[in-house]
């Protein structure tokens, strides 16, 4: 055989319009690029195998404590988002989970980046559990009507 029998030719760098996609999440890998202390993980986007991003980045703890807040709040959601217990940073704990997260042009609009992760009605009512087990919804009547209208 000769270099290049058997050749196919197959798409690359397709595109992907910009909304909530589900992803599978691959091995994280930790990096430094230009002073900053970051985490790169592989994504299949599910359906989408061949499109861009491939990858999610995200940066680890500031110390700036307004950016902190911003941080600790994206954790929690991601970890939400992909059923992984909250502060759990293991990178084997994340390969393999699948979510959904809203893809969208980077900044400069040229790009299209992972934005954020979506956490949806079922995952937020599990992830606003307290403690001891009882959730805000807990103090509410069974038959206490879901929409009340206003007059």
């Amino acid at each position: 055989m000769g270099f290049g029998d058997g050749y196919k030719e197959r798409d690359y760098n397709q595109g992907i319009d910009e909304g909530d996609y589900e992803v599978i999440l691959g091995t994280p890998v930790d990096t430094n690029k230009g002073g900053y202390d970051m985490r790169i993980i592989p994504i299949t986007i599910v359906g989408h195998e061949n499109c861009y991003p491939k990858e999610w980045t995200w940066f680890d703890r500031p110390s700036d404590p307004d950016q902190l807040i911003k941080w600790e709040k994206t954790m929690t959601k991601n970890a939400d988002a992909f059923g992984v217990e909250r502060g759990n940073f293991f990178p084997s704990s994340w390969a393999g989970k699948r979510g959904f997260v809203h893809i969208g042009k980077d900044k400069d609009g040229k790009f299209m980046k992972v934005l954020w992760a979506v956490v949806n009605k079922d995952q937020a009512k599990q992830s606003d559990r307290f403690a001891d087990g009882s959730s805000p919804d807990d103090s509410i009547p069974p038959d206490f009507p879901d929409d009340i209208p206003f007059n």
